[in-house]
């Protein structure tokens, strides 16, 4: 081999090696990291970067992990914004997931994906969680199974080889999807005592056809801008070795918040054909939420200390929009000292009668509504109940309360594209949901009993 060739190869070689060191980071704060992605994103909702960076830091903060779904329809910049995460040290980016990706019983190497990541500092990312909800039910199932125990911090899986494999550790998650998990209602019982929702509020179409129009052909310098932005603002951060306190008040209102909304989003079982109710289970109970929000309260106090009635403001909307869609558009709709025919209710939340009078019949079996019925048969009128006010009233952001008791409407977050699943069940005979199964899909047999949350 020649002198020149050998030059060649380790010129090669250290080229390699310099990629692998992380770059070094000029730290940024948090204005400057803002007005670099809305240079290139166009943001309607002020506060996605917030709750994007919080989670970051409150994975990093000690104690269980937070696991966050950002709901946004196809095309609203929830990818481009998780695509941003991509130079944060720790993060994994994962495009699919199969019942086999965490654990293998692969013979050979190692090919289980919990054994080739950091056990305890690693946040996976997924773009596209849609895609898990849309497999076949039973791998769709199985993989949930995981995830609940792998933020519980511990998975064993046995092969048909006789091979055993374990893991224990501490993952954070954060995954993009579209407003369609509405639609497969028992995913908010198998993974809503652990994932925490923030609905991303967009602008228009036609502001947002203008503004990607703009980007067309600086896509790649637009994706390294705002990478390099959120891993220097968040190598500034420096998280302290005990988390970060709220104020008692604060901590007041989280746990009336996590009550609340943690009873709103429980399961209730419906007769397969009839869809009468027919048994109510015992309400989730607001452990892991409230630990959830306290968590992200604390992250926000973090990135800004003086904005603390701002920061609780996004804790509540993320209670919120926790809640399964329907029955959170009851919430957000009705005033707190106000009774209304469940027509009304249907024309204030823009669906269906059928459905909305359901969802009312469900937050009165939780305990959050209550029914006065008319003394002439004609009709009933719906309210919250005792329980249900008290919580919102405690759990109100102070700059609400000043709203006629109106609980406030803070999300925009796609009613309107999930009626049309709505207006399909109306026209179906078959029942849309099955105990441990979700929505209905095409070719199954109607099943005997129904999960509606």
């Amino acid at each position: 081999m020649t002198q020149q060739q050998n030059k060649k190869e380790l010129d090669t070689r250290m080229d390699e090696l310099e990629a692998q060191v992380p770059k070094r980071r000029t730290p940024i704060d948090f204005a400057t990291f803002e007005t670099t992605v809305k240079k290139w994103l166009l943001l309607k909702d002020e506060g996605i970067l917030r709750i994007l960076v919080a989670t970051i830091i409150a994975n990093k903060l000690k104690g269980d992990p937070v696991w966050l779904l950002i709901v946004c329809a196809s095309g609203g910049s929830k990818t481009e914004l998780l695509r941003g995460l991509n130079k944060i040290p720790n993060i994994y980016n994962l495009s699919d997931l199969t019942p086999q990706t965490f654990l293998s019983g692969q013979k050979g190497e190692d090919g289980s994906l919990l054994n080739h990541i950091d056990p305890n500092n690693t946040i996976m990312v997924m773009k596209d969680f849609t895609t898990v909800l849309t497999m076949h039910r039973d791998k769709r199932q199985e993989i949930l199974g995981q995830l609940r125990e792998i933020y519980d911090g511990y998975i064993k899986k046995a092969f048909g080889t006789g091979k055993v494999k374990d893991w224990t550790g501490k993952m954070g998650f954060i995954a993009g999807v579209t407003t369609v998990i509405d639609r497969f209602q028992t995913i908010h019982q198998v993974l809503g005592e652990r994932f925490i929702q923030y609905h991303l509020v967009h602008d228009d179409a036609l502001t947002l056809a203008r503004r990607s129009m703009s980007n067309t052909g600086d896509e790649a310098q637009m994706r390294e801008e705002i990478q390099d932005a959120f891993a220097d603002y968040i190598a500034g951060v420096k998280v302290p070795d005990t988390n970060p306190d709220v104020s008692g008040t604060v901590k007041e209102k989280i746990v009336h918040l996590a009550t609340l909304c943690a009873r709103a989003r429980s399961g209730i079982f419906r007769e397969g054909y009839s869809r009468e109710i027919e048994f109510v289970p015992d309400p989730e109970l607001p452990t892991r939420f409230t630990k959830e929000l306290a968590k992200i309260a604390s992250a926000l106090n973090l990135i800004d200390v003086s904005m603390q009635e701002e920061n609780y403001q996004l804790v509540f909307k993320i209670g919120l929009d926790s809640i399964p869609q329907m029955r959170r558009a009851i919430v957000k709709k009705m005033r707190l000292d106000e009774e209304y025919e469940a027509s009304k209710i249907s024309a204030m939340v823009g669906y269906p009668l059928t459905p909305t009078r359901r969802a009312l019949e469900e937050l009165e079996a939780l305990g959050l509504t209550k029914r006065r019925r008319d003394g002439n048969g004609l009709c009933d009128w719906w309210s919250f109940s005792d329980m249900a006010i008290e919580l919102l009233e405690n759990a109100l952001p102070e700059a609400e309360k000043c709203r006629k008791r109106t609980v406030p409407d803070s999300s925009g977050d796609g009613f309107d594209e999930a009626v049309k699943f709505f207006d399909e069940v109306e026209n179906k005979t078959s029942p849309e949901t099955s105990e441990g199964g979700d929505g209905q899909e095409i070719g199954d047999t109607p099943p005997t009993q129904s999960l509606m949350i």
